[in-house]
């Protein structure tokens, strides 16, 4: 019944402590809400991705299209993106949501959590 990754199952916290987690889904959905921000796929310093920019006050962040790992094999690097959330999926216990984008749009989707997928930490609120 648990919704999202405990302390030990969050990549972000493990490396990087405990002042970091994964987002959750509604992070990621809360950082393309074109009410906030704006999203352009770019390539920056040869690398194609997705450049995220807030209407507030004009601070972004760029998010590589890193692809995925599938066993010992890179895939879709440069066309795709996919991103881990720490929510977990209610009808499967082995899934996670996963953010995903390429040049045409950004959606959220889920996936078997033992899968090589990019991670993007994010600052514990205190």
């Amino acid at each position: 019944n648990k919704t999202g990754l405990e302390a030990m199952d969050d990549a972000a916290t493990v490396n990087w402590g405990n002042e970091w987690q994964m987002p959750d889904s509604g992070q990621f959905r809360e950082l393309t809400n074109d009410s906030y921000t704006t999203t352009t796929w770019i390539e920056q310093n040869g690398v194609k991705g997705l450049m995220i920019t807030s209407k507030r006050n004009g601070k972004s962040i760029f998010l590589p299209a890193a692809g995925y790992r599938n066993y010992s094999n890179f895939r879709e690097e440069g066309s795709n993106g996919y991103y881990w959330t720490r929510t977990l999926t209610s009808y499967y216990s082995n899934f996670a949501d996963l953010w995903v984008f390429n040049s045409n749009e950004t959606k959220m989707d889920d996936y078997y959590r033992y899968f090589g997928r990019s991670v993007r930490p994010v600052r514990v609120k205190k």
